[in-house]
């Protein structure tokens, strides 16, 4: 599978990702100006690892650079999934099984959970959001997560019980 932008005053398709690709790339989201777009994939051509990873694509260059890293830009140890892209292009919120992304560390030895993570794009900073105040990891699996327009609040379902800090 390919991800395509379909220009919608021309009604021409635009190949985004290369058409080499063999394992795919899924889940796209596009940022309000259509200028970022990020999918997930786990092809050779994009990525060494066999775990789903993070993607951008940066507009209009179609230039792409993986996102769910680690400290030195690595990929993330972990599955990650179904990406969701602010409006303003800014930030991106997923769901991922990674113990090692980059702000965002999960100690050794917790339990092998989805988690959802707010990336800063620019900087490349993640940061947990399925953890209560207290900084607790959520103690079920979290999916399906969203932004606001403006970033500022990420939606997401949880089988977590342990959210709100006590």
């Amino acid at each position: 599978s390919r991800i395509y932008a379909f220009k919608v005053p021309s009604g021409e398709p635009e190949l985004l990702t290369p058409g080499a690709l063999t394992d795919g790339a899924f889940f796209p989201s596009v940022s309000g100006d259509g200028n970022r777009v990020v999918f997930i994939s786990n092809d050779p051509l994009l990525v060494t690892s066999d775990q789903s990873q993070v993607f951008l694509i940066e507009r209009p260059a179609n230039t792409i650079r993986i996102l769910s890293t680690d400290v030195n830009g690595n990929p993330g140890n972990g599955l990650s999934t179904r990406a969701s892209i602010s409006h303003d292009g800014k930030w991106a919120v997923f769901p991922s099984k990674a113990t090692n992304l980059k702000g965002a560390e999960i100690p050794a030895g917790s339990p092998d959970l989805f988690h959802i993570f707010l990336l800063n794009i620019e900087t490349g900073e993640h940061k947990l959001v399925s953890a209560n105040s207290n900084g607790t990891l959520g103690n079920g699996d979290s999916f399906a997560s969203e932004l606001s327009e403006d970033g500022n609040e990420v939606v997401f379902y949880t089988e977590a019980n342990n959210l709100i800090a006590t």
